[in-house]
């Protein structure tokens, strides 16, 4: 299932995947043609989606100013902060969505999952409408599935643990119901790029903690 409906996959093996001098050998595959899809929406070559299956033994860290992806075994090399860290859970062991617990204009807190892949913050429009948060039109987006329909607005500030942003810009959609049936959890947000660029990222699978330091602070 992704944003925009059901996605048909098909399953097989590779012998190996590497990124870097990370390897997985023979490792399961699903094969769907919903790639080359959002390839052209972005005007990119995709040719491929790395997924649970690869991540899950491995601290993943995105350096989004400098554009750099690592992946460790823990601990993280350095050390982290721990004022800047936040337990995560996953929807469940078949839908590893990362959920986390996020505060909107103070209030909260609410789940909302993390997203590397989607552009912008997402909130449900049931959220947004008892947020009260004015919203318009905006252009339509592609997902998984097929297109979008959102409606753009803007939160006086979003926190997750003890980091946040403010005046930070969402869209309000309505896919997210169908993808809380979908993953077994209620979920009132995405945590989008435009939330994530903002720090260097470090996604702790093995120890359930996601921590967020931000651009120009040390870790």
């Amino acid at each position: 299932m992704g944003a925009g409906g059901a996605v048909k996959l098909t399953f097989g093996h590779v012998n190996a995947i590497s990124v870097g001098s990370t390897r997985q050998d023979n490792a399961e595959v699903a094969i769907t043609s919903e790639i080359q899809r959002i390839a052209a929406a972005i005007r990119n070559a995709v040719d491929g989606v790395l997924g649970f299956s690869f991540l899950k033994d491995y601290i993943l860290a995105i350096d989004y100013r400098a554009q750099v992806l690592s992946l460790a075994h823990p601990p993280l090399p350095g050390g982290g902060n721990e004022s800047r860290s936040v337990p995560f859970q996953l929807a469940s062991a078949s839908k590893p969505l990362i959920l986390v617990p996020a505060r909107v204009n103070g209030q909260g807190p609410f789940q909302f999952a993390l997203d590397t892949g989607a552009s912008r913050t997402m909130l449900s429009s049931e959220f947004a409408a008892q947020l009260a948060i004015e919203t318009s039109d905006d252009s339509p987006a592609t997902g998984g599935g097929g297109q979008i329909r959102i409606l753009a607005g803007s939160v006086c500030s979003l926190a997750v643990g003890n980091v946040a942003v403010r005046d930070h810009a969402i869209g309000a959609v309505e896919f997210l119901s169908m993808l809380s049936t979908a993953v077994g959890a209620k979920l009132d947000g995405i945590l989008g790029h435009n939330f994530l660029s903002q720090f260097k990222v470090a996604i702790n699978y093995p120890g359930r903690i996601l921590t967020l330091n931000p651009v120009g602070l040390e870790t």
